[in-house]
């Protein structure tokens, strides 16, 4: 079994209706001496047989050059640190996903390397009361302009499809369409971004809309005091533990392990050709992988 540990807290989701193993929080703030922090990262990695740290390109410098030394300093224990540029709405999502995936991916290898495509499937995005600080991509001129203007809302969104507009004539690019989704969005806070359930809802297609608590780090990361996060995420668990199984896999040159991608996340030893399919299928643990049981 993996398990999942995040090195900073941020609220929980209310995604897939399984039981799951508990997500694992690391308090980075409380750990300036990195032997603390190896101490602590060391006893988690005791409590399964694989640990995968997931840490935001948000967190500050310093606090991830100390998790990578940590990392280093623990080897060979089997500890994989990926590094992900999401905002914390959807770090919560993706973590989320992995602690429901891991008791189904019989490979922890195969499901920590999974993490870029997980990423993929989520659509990622924003309301926002002004873009003057957006940090995340260009804006035009005339959109810094009317922020500006009272009541005023603008959506941005995140991906190869992404980017800012108003939110009275956003729409969103046809790239997004998916399959069954839950939106989960944060309060909305103003008049201008009280939109967030019916209208985001409605153009990304979700079955069904709910709202979280507000991450502390959100209005840091998107740029604006006045934001409202969104993630539409598949509804069903096990049509994600299809798309990560059919994902291609390659047996790691160097330890062995089965990945997907280029890199394998345990010994961090970068594939020399593209990844090709193997020649058996995926393990999955158990008959019945992922069914509902009740909340977390």
């Amino acid at each position: 079994m993996l398990q999942i540990v995040l090195p900073v807290a941020l609220p929980p989701v209310p995604l897939y209706d399984v039981l799951a193993p508990p997500l694992l929080t690391l308090d980075t703030r409380d750990h300036g001496d990195i032997d603390e922090m190896v101490d602590e990262l060391g006893a988690a990695c005791t409590r399964a047989a694989h640990t995968l740290l997931i840490v935001p390109s948000w967190l500050d410098p310093a606090t991830r050059v100390r998790l990578r030394t940590a990392r280093r300093l623990l080897q060979p224990a089997p500890l994989s640190l990926v590094e992900v540029h999401v905002p914390p709405l959807a770090l919560s999502v993706l973590a989320r996903q992995l602690t429901v995936l891991s008791e189904a991916v019989a490979e922890p290898s195969r499901l920590a390397s999974a993490t870029p495509l997980l990423t993929r499937e989520l659509v990622i995005g924003a309301c926002l009361s002004s873009i003057s600080g957006y940090p995340h991509g260009s804006v035009p001129l005339h959109a810094h302009l009317s922020s500006y203007l009272p009541w005023t809302a603008f959506v941005a969104m995140l991906g190869p499809a992404g980017g800012v507009a108003r939110a009275t004539a956003w729409r969103p690019p046809a790239s997004t369409a998916m399959r069954r989704t839950r939106l989960l969005h944060g309060r909305p806070g103003t008049k201008g971004t009280g939109w967030a359930r019916a209208a985001v809802a409605l153009h990304l297609g979700a079955s069904t809309a709910e709202e979280v608590p507000q991450a502390p780090q959100a209005a840091a990361w998107w740029g604006s005091r006045r934001v409202v996060e969104f993630v539409a995420a598949i509804e069903d668990p096990q049509e994600l533990l299809n798309a990560v199984l059919a994902a291609p896999a390659r047996p790691c040159q160097w330890c062995g392990a089965t990945v997907i991608g280029n890199s394998c996340p345990f010994c961090a030893m970068a594939a020399p050709h593209p990844a090709a399919p193997t020649g058996h299928a995926p393990q999955r643990t158990g008959p019945a992988c992922l069914g509902s049981r009740g909340a977390e």
